[in-house]
């Protein structure tokens, strides 16, 4: 039998991961479905909110992981049916369900990349994939992953946790202010 790991963090990596798969392929399947403004403002509205939650969070009360899981199948729904919002819903969507800020920002960047697979995926084999925007999309997350680790490293957590959570709001206020232009 194989070893399986016991930490919190990869605990939380396994749950992540899994949920992002299944989360994913749902929302690849609904966003075949679904008016492309309507995702936009959905998207929106639900990164704004993570935004202010994070910011407005107090000190945890420990882990919650129906909240985790919850916001883990959210996040994972959310980049299936738009390709955007899962980092900052994840990252977001831990420190909500109770986890520090530096333990969020490490596991979402091992886990973004099984969401953005499975996403791939099922739009590979069930709509047609614009080949140019490859390229670039996994650049970028390659590139942010060391950086990720430098900031988390160097700044304060109770300051990256507010810088998240007002980064994250305004990315979701964009979303929306962009959704209508």
């Amino acid at each position: 039998m194989g070893y399986i790991p016991r930490s919190l963090d990869s605990k939380v990596i396994l749950l992540l991961s899994v949920l992002g798969a299944v989360g994913a392929l749902v929302g690849v399947l609904c966003a075949l479905n679904i008016p492309s403004l309507a995702l936009e403002i959905y998207i929106g509205i639900v990164i704004l909110g993570t935004g202010l939650f994070v910011f407005l969070k107090k000190g945890g009360s420990g882990l919650s992981w129906g909240k985790l899981a919850f916001l883990g199948l959210l996040a994972s729904f959310n980049k299936g049916i738009s390709g955007a919002g899962y980092i900052p819903l994840i990252a977001g969507g831990q420190i909500i369900a109770g986890r520090e800020v530096r333990s969020a920002v490490g596991s979402t960047t091992m886990v973004v990349s099984l969401a953005c697979l499975a996403s791939f995926l099922g739009y590979l084999f069930l709509e047609k994939i614009d080949w140019r925007l490859v390229l670039p999309a996994t650049a970028g997350a390659t590139l942010a992953s060391p950086l990720a680790a430098l900031t988390v490293r160097r700044v304060n957590p109770e300051r990256l946790r507010r810088m998240m959570g007002i980064i994250i709001a305004v990315l979701g206020a964009l979303t929306i202010i962009r959704a209508f232009i």
